[in-house]
C-alpha cells in the first residue's frame, strides 16, 4: 500500500473521531437536537448532525486517496468524493431546517444523476448506469435515512459496508475500492463511541444521507469498472429488505407509509432488547450477507449461490420479531408458573 493510501486511511480515522469535539458546540449554535416523538426510539432529546465528522474525514480521505491514484481510478475518486459532499450537506440543511419532501427529493436525483453520468462517462461503464444509476443512489440515500433511527445501527454498518468493498477491491483487482472502502470503514467506526458514550451525538441527515449517498455512488462506479453486482449489492441487503419489507406492510395495511414511523425489523428489536443488541443482530446480517456475496467472485454459479443465501438470511431476520416475541412469551409463562 502506498503513502498516500495510508495518509488517507489515517487522515480519515482521526477527523470522524476528534472533529465533534469541535462540531459539538456548532450544533448546539444552530439548535439541532433531536426531540423524542411517539415514533421515535430514543427517549431524551440528543444532539444530531454528528455525521459532519465522517462526512469530513470521508471527503478527505477520499481527496488524499485520488491524488495518489493515476488517471480513470483517481478521477473516480474525485467524483465520490464531490457526491459525498453534496449530499452531506443537503443532509445537514435537512437537519438545520427542514426540507420540504418535493425539493429534497429533486436535489437527490440532481446529485445522483450528476455522478452517475459522470461515473459512466468516466469508466466507459455499461449504458444502463445512466438510467438505472441515479435512482439506485437517490433510493438509497433514503434507505440509509429510515434505517438511521437507533444507537450504532449506521456506524456499523458503515464499517462493515467498508470493509466489504476492500474485499471486493481486492479480489477485483481494483486498488482505488480498496481504498474507499478503507476510509468508510474507518470514517463511521471512529464515529460509533459518539453515538453510545457520555453526552451522545447522533449522525443526523448529514450522517445518513452521507452514509447512503457514498455507499450507493461508490457501488455505482464498482459495478461500472467490472466488479460482480452481486458482491457490490451484498452488504446492502438487510437493510433493503428491512425498508422494503415494511413499505409493503404499510401499504397493505392502507397506513400512511411516507410519515415517518417506529415499525421497521430493527425498531421492533430495539424496542424489545434496546438499541446496541438491535444493532447488532442488523450488523450481523450484514456480514453474513457480504460473505456470501464473495461467492460472486466464482462465477455464475457463485453468484447464483450467493443470492440463495442472501434469501435465507433475509427470511430469518424478517421473522426475527417473531421468533423474540414467542420467546419472550414462552419466558414469561415459565415465571409465571
Amino acid at each position: 500500500m502506498s503513502v498516500g493510501f495510508w495518509t488517507a486511511a489515517v487522515l480519515c480515522l482521526l477527523t470522524s473521531a476528534l472533529l465533534p469535539f469541535a462540531v459539538r458546540p456548532l450544533l448546539y449554535r444552530f439548535a439541532v437536537v433531536d426531540v423524542p416523538s411517539e415514533r421515535s426510539s430514543h427517549v431524551r432529546p440528543t444532539l444530531r448532525g454528528g455525521g459532519i465528522a465522517p462526512g469530513m474525514g470521508i471527503v478527505l480521505g477520499t481527496l488524499v486517496l485520488a491524488a495518489a491514484v493515476p488517471g480513470v481510478s483517481g478521477r473516480l475518486l474525485v467524483v465520490i468524493a464531490v457526491a459525498s459532499a453534496a449530499f452531506a450537506i443537503l443532509g445537514f440543511a435537512d437537519d438545520v431546517r427542514s426540507l420540504g419532501s418535493l425539493s429534497r427529493a429533486v436535489v437527490q436525483m440532481v446529485i445522483a444523476t450528476v455522478a452517475c453520468a459522470a461515473i459512466v462517462t468516466i469508466a466507459e461503464g455499461p449504458w444502463w448506469l445512466y438510467v438505472l444509476g441515479p435512482v439506485a443512489v437517490a433510493g438509497y440515500v433514503n434507505v440509509a435515512n429510515f434505517m438511521d433511527g437507533i444507537n450504532t445501527v449506521s456506524g456499523l454498518h458503515g464499517t462493515v459496508v467498508g470493509a466489504s468493498f476492500v474485499v471486493s477491491g481486492a479480489l477485483a483487482g481494483q486498488p482505488w475500492l480498496t481504498g474507499l472502502g478503507t476510509c468508510i470503514a474507518l470514517a463511521f467506526l471512529a464515529f460509533v463511541p459518539w453515538n453510545v458514550v457520555g453526552r451522545r451525538m447522533f449522525l443526523g441527515d448529514v450522517g445518513s444521507y452521507l452514509l447512503g449517498g457514498t455507499i450507493a455512488v461508490a457501488a455505482v462506479a464498482a459495478i461500472a469498472v467490472g466488479v460482480p453486482l452481486v458482491a457490490v449489492v451484498a452488504p446492502l441487503v438487510p437493510y433493503l429488505v428491512d425498508t422494503s419489507s415494511t413499505l409493503a406492510r404499510r401499504v397493505a395495511r392502507r397506513e400512511r407509509w411516507f410519515e415517518a414511523h417506529n415499525t421497521h425489523v430493527y425498531q421492533v428489536l430495539a424496542r424489545r432488547h434496546g438499541h446496541v443488541p438491535a444493532s447488532s443482530i442488523v450488523t450481523a446480517a450484514t456480514v453474513a450477507c457480504a460473505a456470501a456475496g464473495s461467492l460472486a467472485f466464482v462465477g455464475p454459479v457463485g453468484a447464483v449461490a450467493a443470492v440463495v443465501l442472501f434469501a435465507v438470511i433475509a427470511a430469518v431476520y424478517l421473522s426475527l420479531p417473531s421468533w423474540t416475541l414467542r420467546l419472550t412469551h414462552r419466558e414469561a409463562r415459565v415465571e409465571h408458573v
